[in-house]
């Protein structure tokens, strides 16, 4: 049997994404008030996305960088259940 690089790249990126995910926790995010700039990118690298219909930030991300981000500003974090959202 031969395996090319290719394929063997693949199987460590398919490894590499499943310990990402696993890693990353289903979250909404509100702010009070709208957030400065600063933060608004740092959610966005993050992995957070707005979503303007419900004025919140949602996506999958790591929460101890999450709190990490926000912690000085009055923001509420609702995390959610991952296996309702399959």
């Amino acid at each position: 049997m031969i395996i090319s690089e290719s394929s063997v790249g693949a199987h460590k990126g398919g490894a590499t994404f499943s310990a990402d995910k696993i890693q990353k926790t289903p979250v909404i995010v509100k702010f009070e008030t709208k957030p400065t700039d600063e933060i608004r990118s740092s959610l966005k690298s993050l992995g957070l996305k707005w979503n303007a219909l419900r004025q919140e930030w949602e996506g999958y991300t790591q929460i101890t960088k999450l709190k990490e981000a926000i912690e000085p500003h009055r923001a509420h974090i609702q995390i959610l259940d991952a296996t309702s959202l399959v």
